[in-house]
């Protein structure tokens, strides 16, 4: 800010200070528009304000979350254990947008999150440390480089990892730090308890020293210059020169001296805003002060004087959240001024503008319902305040109200008012009543009309009153017994350029005979709007190029055409109506005053509309323009002479010169795709109407089936200021030849679309008719198959089929006997063709079955051999032994029977085993083998086979044991798992020479399975021969260490056991030094726990 800025505002503090800015000020009028995100629901208090990428706008508030709103819905975001966004916290400290346009948001005590908008998710921060205290992030911030940071109140700064997403200390010399302000230069300072720091980078933090007396700052701002603005909490505001390190100035103000100065704001124009718990202290660029706050009596002021955020959008639009809500303000819409009247203290009826009037001198009277009048002198800026009989005589209630005046001579002028007629004296400053009835009828005087200096006419509330001012005679006529259905309460009179006097009543229009005195009553045999003169209320009537225009009381607004009227006597093709579908803002239409460019200014209930005549369209205007009040008055409009038009309603007077309306908003909106929703459905029945619905700016580009093709777009723009008024166009390619209008709302709908690629093209303007840059979304439509070229295909060959089926149906009577021959001929070669496939078949079961026999006789010869070679030994020595046992038993002492016995038993014993795998290869052969799994307890039966088998251990010298887990169960077929032990431990005796050890080990391997090994330290296999050992088409089998036969089946039948039980086998072997043999099998944990249960 400029030096001579600083002086302006000094001075105008100065002034402040004294209590007299406001009473000789006449500021504009800042009207705020109250928005709620849902009818009836308020946001209150709304902390924070911030605007994303897509124009969203971020509202944060105290108690009820996030709210996201873009001027026609909102969506809620607050803690929902049924229905998590990752959002925990209620009250909202602080919304930020980075650089890369990421929200970012910190609550009370409930963390700092991101927010991720392709899941409509906030994603919580890590904090490092264990300080619950961490979770209270006061504000957020971003320096050039890039870093994020966080006010962490009590504990200091804290810096923000984006990569990681964890929020780390960073600097805790300032625990009593409040505020973050991000500079121009890219660097961000920071209010504490003493005074500010200044973060230049993540690796540079400096330090500036601002004694404020322990106040702590609570609002940081910088202005162009790169000063800072500091407000405290005890309403002192003050202006700090960072580059020279020094105050500049300190500003206090007796009405703020309690007040927390919460937010302060410079906006584009130049204006600061300082936002305190007792309204708004805005410093205009041009040095002047002007105080908002709250008034429940005026219309478009704060809903709160408790100012706690404010933002200002791209579009310039101001938005100032309070304790109640939120408030919008936008200062390309103040088109209107208020015309203040210079009270001290103003009240509802001091406000209430009951009628306006030019002078003939250029003086403006202004009449208001609190009895008085008030009239500023041309050329001047102030008002006298004059009362109508301050001492009223009794027996009335209400004020003397005017309603119509009226120059009568230089020093008099005449005031209608609500109870009568009166002359007011200027020099002496008094009233004297002119009565016109004896009786005490309800006198109301609501226009006054000069017709020459000997007559005038009145319209009053029981007729039209001719006054003969020679003698001073007063004569009331009534129109309704010339015209029944009109009135006798006249509201309106005018004198046209024809000499044609124009009665308006609450019951029609008419028109008066001055010279005959008597109404005329041509008016019913019109068949154009007969009503319009028998019974709509008539408020306003204006002559404007040979037209004469009219207002109704709820029927719009009239043109008729004098000459047409007046040549015929009719008004069948002379008539013309407006109403509210037509453009009218509203169809009570209360005056109508030219401006002199070709237009009208019309007042209603619902703000005012400048009918422009060139092409018979409204340009309307309420409250979002600085008018007072959208509701205005009857008789409160009127022309200075120098132009400017006055119009006054219940809440005040607003001027404007119609040439000079301000300058147009240069902001166009920018538009955004919200939502398609596809409303055929026809590709899943179980949605309902609605299929799906897609956030379009994360689909651009979506890929539709063919029969999707009822499609509704949703969008919308960043331009709050009115909605309502934006209008908006759109395109869609290949479909729209020009840009169709958007006549329901920001909505396209598509129905029967073909198969293709489209786009759509939105624009939006705004409400001065500003057209932004169309967005486009871009959609494909997938062609059906009867649409792709292979169908093309597919139908020309099966078209020139049916072709050639008629030609070939044509010719079939020419060559049937040649057919029948050929279908003969056909039948014997199928025929052979049977009995030949027949006969292979035949030849091929033959085959079958003589490779069944020979594998069969194989087998047989296979047990043959083994029965009448390996098996005749055992028992051969078995006979021997039992023979020298019967024969020769007396010879043998105790200890040699025993030393036959174990050698008989071993012989059993190996002759059993030959005899179990001979058994048990036959039934695998022939695919018989019955599995049968039951709970096995695996360690007592290792330990129960190691028994069997520790004599023919001991008798070889061989060590043999087991390493068994307790309470080792498994799901298996206790005979096979019985059986794979047997083999095992036998092949590891056999092949393992004296003084070798074998070790049967078995444990678990995991919950699921459970590994079984037989270890030894015999000969081993060589790899050639383990190959055939597991051949299944031969046969192999070797001599053990003691000259012990197998049959070469065990391991076969191990290998096919294991397999059954869903288990694997290996075997590892080292020649010369041993063999192992690893089984693991499924446990089946389940199916055992199954198996516990008692039936």
């Amino acid at each position: 800010m400029t030096s001579i800025r600083h002086h302006i505002i000094c001075v105008c503090w100065g002034i402040f200070l004294t209590g007299q800015a406001f009473a000789y000020q006449q500021p504009d009028l800042i009207q705020f528009v109250q928005v709620l995100s849902q009818p009836g629901t308020k946001l209150n208090p709304v902390l924070q304000i911030e605007q994303d990428n897509q124009g969203l706008m971020w509202l944060g508030t105290q108690y009820r979350g996030l709210q996201t709103f873009d001027g026609y819905q909102s969506q809620h975001y607050r803690w929902d254990p049924q229905r998590s966004n990752g959002l925990r916290g209620e009250e909202i400290k602080s919304l930020f947008k980075d650089k890369e346009g990421t929200i970012w948001v910190s609550t009370h005590k409930r963390g700092i999150y991101r927010y991720d908008p392709t899941q409509d998710f906030f994603q919580e921060l890590e904090i490092v440390g264990s300080d619950e205290r961490v979770n209270s992030v006061s504000d957020i911030s971003q320096t050039n480089d890039g870093t994020l940071w966080a006010a962490v109140h009590g504990l200091g700064l804290y810096k923000i990892s984006q990569e990681d997403g964890k929020l780390t200390a960073f600097d805790t010399s300032f625990p009593t730090i409040s505020k973050l302000h991000p500079l121009s230069n890219g660097h961000v300072v920071g209010g504490y308890k003493n005074g500010l720091f200044l973060i230049e980078s993540a690796k540079s933090l400096a330090t500036v020293q601002i004694e404020l007396q322990g106040i702590a700052p609570s609002a940081l701002h910088s202005d162009a210059e790169g000063d800072i603005w500091i407000g405290t909490k005890l309403g002192l505001l003050i202006e700090y020169d960072l580059e020279a390190r020094r105050i500049k100035q300190k500003i206090e103000s007796p009405d703020l001296k309690n007040a927390r100065i919460n937010q302060i704001h410079l906006d584009q124009f130049g204006n600061l805003w300082v936002l305190t718990t007792q309204g708004i202290i805005l410093i205009k660029a041009n040095g002047e002060f002007q105080k908002l706050e709250s008034d429940p009596q005026t219309p478009g002021t704060l809903n709160s004087s408790i100012c706690r955020s404010i933002f200002e959008d791209k579009n310039g639009l101001i938005w100032i959240g309070t304790d109640t809500g939120l408030n919008v303000y936008d200062p390309f819409r103040n088109k209107f001024k208020l015309e203040r009247l210079g009270w001290t203290e103003e009240s509802p009826a001091s406000k209430y503008i009951s009628t306006t009037y030019t002078d003939v001198d250029g003086s403006l009277w202004v009449g208001t319902q609190d009895g008085f009048i008030h009239k500023k002198p041309s050329g001047q800026k102030e008002y006298q305040h004059i009362e109508i009989l301050p001492d009223a005589p009794t027996g009335y209630t209400t004020p003397f109200m005017a309603i119509a005046f009226s120059r009568e001579s230089a020093n008099t002028l005449l005031v209608g008012t609500t109870h009568g007629l009166f002359r007011y004296y200027e020099s002496s400053g008094t009233f004297e009543r002119i009565v016109i009835l004896s009786d005490n009828r309800d006198q109301k005087v609501r226009a006054i009309l000069p017709i020459n200096d000997e007559l005038i006419l009145y319209a009053t509330s029981w007729g039209l009153v001719v006054h003969q001012r020679i003698d001073d005679t007063f004569e009331v006529f009534l129109p309704q017994p010339e015209q029944p259905g009109l009135s006798n309460s006249v509201t309106r009179l005018l004198l046209d350029v024809g000499g044609n006097l124009w009665v308006g009543t609450y019951g029609g229009l008419a028109v008066f005979d001055i010279a005959e005195r008597k109404f005329l009553s041509p008016f019913s045999t019109s068949d154009n709007f007969p009503e319009l003169f028998e019974s709509h209320g008539i408020l306003g009537i204006t002559e404007y190029r040979n037209h004469l225009w009219v207002g109704t009381l709820n029927h719009g607004f009239f043109q008729i055409k004098l000459k047409d009227f007046f040549e015929d006597g009719r008004l069948d093709h002379s008539i013309r109506r407006w109403l509210f579908q037509d453009g009218l803002p509203d169809d009570v239409v209360y005056n109508i005053t030219p401006d002199g460019f070709n237009n009208l200014w019309l007042t209603t209930n619902n703000g005012i509309s400048k009918f422009q005549l060139a092409d018979s369209s409204f340009e309307n205007y309420n409250m979002r323009d600085g008018l007072v009040n959208d509701e205005f008055n009857m008789y409160a409009h009127t022309k200075g002479i120098d132009g400017k038009i006055y119009l006054g309603g219940v809440s005040g007077l607003n001027a404007f010169m119609p040439n000079e309306m301000g300058t147009p908003n240069p902001f166009p909106p920018s538009v955004f795709f919200g939502e398609l929703t596809i409303l055929n459905n026809t590709r899943d029945q179980s949605i309902g109407h609605e299929l799906e619905s897609f956030a379009l700016h994360q689909h651009n580009g979506l890929e539709l089936h063919y029969d999707q093709n009822f499609l509704r777009f949703t969008f919308y723009s960043d331009h709050y200021s009115s909605p309502g008024e934006t209008s908006y166009e759109y395109k869609l390619s290949k479909v729209d030849e020009g840009w169709v209008q958007a006549t329901n709302g920001p909505i396209a709908t598509y129905t029967n679309l073909d198969p293709g690629n489209y786009e759509l093209q939105v624009r939006a303007a705004n409400y001065d008719g500003i057209w932004g840059t169309p967005s486009s979304f871009t959609f494909t439509l997938s062609a059906p198959f009867w649409r792709d070229t292979w169908f093309y295909v597919f139908a020309f060959a099966f078209i020139s089929l049916l072709v050639v089926l008629l030609i070939y149906i044509r010719t079939k009577n020419n060559r049937r006997k040649q057919r029948e021959l050929q279908a003969i001929i056909l039948e014997r070669t199928r025929d052979i063709h049977l009995q030949k496939d027949l006969i292979d078949a035949q030849n091929e079961e033959l085959k079958v079955s003589q490779e069944n026999l020979t594998r069969l006789n194989n087998s047989k010869d296979f047990i043959f051999s083994i029965l009448s070679h390996d098996l005749r030994s055992p028992l051969t020595t078995l006979k021997g032994f039992l023979g020298l046992l019967v024969e020769s038993v007396d010879i043998f002492s105790k200890e040699e029977i025993v030393r036959l016995s174990n050698k008989i038993r071993q012989s059993v014993s190996t002759s059993l085993d030959m005899i179990d795998n001979i058994l048990y290869w036959s039934q695998s052969q022939n695919g018989n083998i019955n599995h049968k799994p039951q709970k096995l307890n695996l360690g007592q039966l290792v330990n129960q086979t190691v028994e069997i088998y520790h004599l023919s251990a001991e008798k070889k010298g061989i060590l043999l044991s087991a390493q068994v887990e307790e309470s080792l169960f498994l799901m298996a077929d206790d005979n096979m798992v019985s059986f794979i032990l047997r083999n095992l431990i036998s092949n590891a005796l056999k092949f393992t020479p004296r003084e070798g050890e074998i070790r049967v080990i078995a444990r678990s391997l995991n919950e699921s399975q459970i590994t079984l090994r037989v270890e030894d330290t015999g000969v081993g296999i060589k790899q050639e021969h383990l190959k055939k050992v597991f051949n299944p088409t031969q046969t192999y089998t070797t001599r053990g260490t003691a000259n012990e036969k197998g049959t070469g089946l065990g391991l076969k039948l191990v290998q096919q056991f294991v397999k059954i039980h869903q288990g694997t086998f290996k075997v590892e072997s080292v020649l010369g030094e041993g063999s192992q043999f690893i089984i693991c099998l499924p446990s089946h944990a389940s199916a055992i726990a199954t198996a516990d249960q008692p039936e």
